[in-house]
């Protein structure tokens, strides 16, 4: 019976923690009760922090510690003050001066405008010193933490900051700008300190509520976790699964480690949970020997407390051709040789090759099957060798797993584009779909091609950065007018080839993109269309402009 009683105990924790759930969300309806559970919050929290001495004790009330009620509660009870140190307003300064904040101290922890610094590197510190330095905003003295953070994997590490009874965090990481530094977040004051540029370190409160929301729901391994005396294991994590992230913010990273013999040495441990293209020490031989660890996304944060680990990723934003040079060998070698001999019988055969990519949901062009196709006839008509690569959604190497389980709703989605596209194209058009394939085998595709019509965004970083040949790309119209860093991860790269982009003013928004919490290019993700005789014409002009009046040049770069 003792048995059978054990194995009841989580259905009956699950049944009575959801109508504890029930009964609170009707309960907070009070105000006295609402108010009594945020100062609960604050006591908890002041203790955890260190604001306030001594051992933090939650009793009965831990069975109230429920996420997303706390982030709720201090939504409706915290505001915060935000302050760029590289804007300060005249109040800035004065509520700076105030509380003994010192903007030469805070400006010394700045990452700068991070567009500006694109070869930034001080993650390689994490594995030479084992911690994370920072000048203190009190007092200019130069600290050090090995306490880190991670409320959800892909979110900022918090590192762990204290001085006298005050503490602060310093968040790092966001994958565009190379995993660097954020902002600070000076625990009891509510304040953020944006240290890098803002439209990329600050994306709303939301981070922050979640922090803290995270450390009070979590009170007592947290505490375990400062209480240690023995420093955590330094580990390097891995947990980019978005593919043109993991190639040009994470890999990139990795290769700065490889080059430097040095720090490799010093790596102690390396903690996987996403690999879109491939094993990473298979990419990097490099890695051979060091302790690997591969585990599940939802297990991170969990993981980091109980085995006592000092969290950070090692970063970049200049994607170099040995990056590139690697993943084309590895997707040579996890590819059947069969599909390789296809694909250079393919390339040697046709000319010119023409890369197409389809997409759905946001950013998305309304008549991509129609214009795909009228453009694919149009070509084979004037270009007897022409042939069709059709690009769209491709399979990690780690797929499945829980990571992709919303792929395949995509891929549906996809397959009907795809099917009306086959309906409308001349029967007489060699083509070949990659969308749906595993990733390697479209970039062996990728090194074939002559020419390509893309969608903007990771799907043409792709293509744009494996074959560096000439494009046109298409998008709504605030991202055709908008600012260049929208077009970033294109000239972070090394030797590529500048597409051309459509012209803003053949093109009509279409509204209703989906929103995404969180998304500081919300206003970017809208869907469009166009006369897809504007993308023809502007295809042709790059292929004209090409042409040399002899036969097609043999492909070196083949498979």
């Amino acid at each position: 019976m003792p048995f059978r009683g054990a194995k009841m105990a989580p259905l009956v924790d699950r049944l009575f923690g959801k109508l504890l759930r029930v009964f609170l969300a009707s309960a907070r309806r009070s105000r006295k009760l609402a108010e009594l559970e945020f100062r609960q919050y604050r006591k908890l929290e002041a203790r955890v922090s260190g604001i306030t001495p001594g051992s933090p004790r939650a009793g009965l009330f831990r069975l109230f510690l429920d996420e997303p009620a706390i982030r709720l509660s201090l939504r409706a009870n915290c505001e915060y003050r935000l302050i760029d140190i590289h804007e300060l307003t005249a109040s800035d300064r004065a509520f700076l001066a105030a509380h003994g904040l010192g903007v030469e101290y805070l400006s010394a922890n700045s990452s700068g405008i991070w567009l500006d610094r694109l070869e930034d590197s001080f993650q390689l510190e994490f594995v030479a010193a084992g911690n994370l330095q920072a000048v203190c905003p009190w007092t200019g003295k130069r600290l050090a933490s090995n306490r880190s953070f991670l409320y959800a994997s892909g979110q900022p590490i918090y590192y762990r900051f204290e001085t006298g009874e005050r503490t602060f965090y310093l968040a790092v990481g966001r994958d565009t700008t190379g995993f660097n530094k954020l902002y600070m977040y000076l625990a009891g004051l509510d304040t953020v300190i944006i240290l890098g540029d803002r439209d990329w370190s600050w994306l709303g409160r939301h981070e922050i509520d979640h922090l803290r929301a995270y450390l009070i729901r979590n009170w007592s391994a947290v505490c375990r976790y400062l209480a240690r005396s023995t420093a955590p294991t330094p580990c390097c994590f891995v947990d980019t699964r978005h593919f043109a992230h993991h190639i040009w913010n994470a890999l990139t990273g990795f290769q700065k480690l490889a080059t430097s013999p040095y720090h490799l040495e010093r790596l102690q441990k390396l903690l996987i949970t996403a690999e879109p293209m491939g094993p990473i020490d298979g990419i990097f031989p490099e890695l051979k020997g060091k302790p690997i660890v591969r585990a599940q996304v939802r297990d991170l944060p969990r993981l980091a407390l109980k085995d006592h680990l000092f969290l950070f990723r090692l970063g970049g934003n200049k994607l170099g051709d040995q990056v590139l040079q690697r993943l084309y060998r590895v997707a040579l070698d996890n590819t059947p040789g069969e599909i390789v001999k296809e694909a250079r019988e393919f390339g040697e055969k046709y000319w010119p090759i023409l890369w197409v990519t389809i997409r759905t949901g946001n950013r998305t062009w309304v008549s991509q099957a129609e214009g795909i196709a009228a453009i694919a006839n149009r070509l084979k008509h004037k270009y007897p060798g022409f042939a069709l690569v059709i690009d769209g959604y491709c399979l990690p190497q780690d797929y499945p797993s829980p990571s992709y389980e919303d792929a395949a709703p995509v891929l549906d989605k996809e397959r009907q584009v795809i099917r009306t596209i086959m309906g409308r194209l001349g029967s007489h058009i060699p083509v070949k779909v990659v969308a749906g394939r595993p990733i390697c085998e479209s970039l062996i595709y990728a090194r074939l091609i002559d020419y390509y019509l893309a969608h903007h965004g990771a799907i043409q970083h792709k293509i744009g950065w494996f074959s560096k040949k000439p494009g046109v790309v298409h998008s709504n119209r605030t991202v055709l007018s908008g600012r260049p860093e929208s077009h970033i991860a294109f000239w972070s790269q090394e030797n590529g080839v500048p597409p051309r982009y459509l012209d803003a003013q053949w093109v009509t928004d279409v509204s209703g993109a989906a929103e995404r919490v969180g998304s500081r290019w919300q206003f970017a993700l809208d869907n469009y269309d166009f006369d897809h005789r504007h993308a023809y014409e502007t295809l042709l002009g790059l292929m004209t402009a090409a042409e040399t009046g002899r036969a097609p040049p043999t492909r070196g770069q083949s498979a």
